[in-house]
């Protein structure tokens, strides 16, 4: 049946199939990435590694849950640097502590500190002086270049300085006694020395001789004798008592020697011989003829001074004997 004319409309033109619509991004969910056969080889291993980074899509639990451990994470690292903050903060407090203790163990020993530096100086001088000293000691500058001898009567200076010349170039400072006396001691009238240093080079040696008391004859040769029996030679002239039958060296002799030593010597040149038997029995003969009793040698000096009073209250020319033996109450006999 034929439409009447006009019922239908112009012919449509004839559509082509519509391309589909690209979906929308789901929020939060990252797409899968497109590889393109045509890339390169190195962009196509770049973007499925890109690809392969992003995450597929997650349910709403499991994005809570990764929401939460990088939560936690983010938390530990916090909990890290804060840990490793308040450690250093300890360690600095630690170091200021200690700081402060020095500081206040410092400001509390600085006394003794002084003192400690105060001796270390004083000890240093002492060191550094005692050093020059030595090697002042030892320098030629300090060596013995002259010898004096002081004090000699019957010795004679000369043969003294001889014995002493192996002394001569020595160092002053070690001159010593013992050597003097080593090189002196074959002189026996020398009692004793002292020795005087006189910088830079000189030494002095003064010297104290023996002194005779007495004349004894000895194996036919009469020698003078000092209290202590040592023979000082033949007699020089000086008016000294002869010892008459007494042993040297025994009680009697010290006794003997003991009475002379105390007697001035105004008085014991009167004496012109004197004799004992034992220590309490020492008799003398003045050169005027009188006899004197003397006893022991208690008291001696007091029985000198009693003596001397006598002689001189007495006639030299009368014999008497003067007994001062008691010298509290002296006897004068006829």
């Amino acid at each position: 049946m034929r439409r009447p004319e006009g019922f239908d409309g112009p012919p449509r033109p004839r559509r082509e199939p519509e391309q589909p619509a690209a979906a929308e991004p789901t929020p939060g969910v990252e797409e899968p990435a497109v590889v393109d056969a045509a890339a390169p080889t190195e962009d196509l291993d770049a973007i499925v590694t890109r690809g392969r980074g992003r995450r597929r899509s997650e349910s709403h639990a499991s994005r809570t849950d990764r929401l939460l451990r990088e939560a936690e994470l983010r938390q530990l690292r916090l909990d890290r640097i804060d840990a490793r903050r308040t450690q250093a903060r300890a360690r600095q407090a630690d170091r200021d502590r200690k700081r402060a203790e020095r500081s206040e163990v410092r400001r509390f020993t600085a006394a003794s500190r002084r003192r400690l530096r105060r001796s270390l100086i004083v000890v240093g001088a002492l060191a550094a002086a005692f050093a020059v000293l030595v090697g002042l000691v030892h320098s030629p500058l300090m060596a013995v270049r002259e010898i004096e001898v002081q004090g000699t009567q019957r010795l004679e200076a000369s043969a003294l300085q001889a014995a002493l010349a192996g002394h001569l170039g020595q160092p002053i400072a070690t001159v010593t006694d013992a050597g003097v006396r080593e090189d002196l001691e074959r002189f026996t009238g020398l009692e004793s020395f002292v020795i005087d240093v006189v910088p830079p080079g000189t030494i002095v040696v003064r010297v104290v001789e023996r002194q005779p008391v007495v004349v004894a004859s000895l194996d036919g040769q009469d020698t003078m004798l000092d209290p202590a029996g040592v023979h000082l030679g033949m007699p020089d002239g000086t008016p000294l008592p002869r010892l008459e039958s007494v042993e040297v060296g025994s009680d009697a002799f010290g006794a003997v020697a003991a009475s002379l030593v105390a007697m001035p010597t105004v008085l014991r040149e009167q004496v012109a011989s004197i004799t004992a038997t034992t220590s309490d029995d020492v008799t003398m003969t003045l050169a005027s003829g009188q006899q004197v009793v003397w006893g022991s040698a208690d008291e001696a000096g007091l029985k000198a001074d009693v003596l001397t009073a006598l002689v001189a209250a007495a006639d030299p020319a009368t014999p008497v004997t003067f007994d001062v033996s008691a010298p509290e109450h002296p006897v004068v006999r006829p």
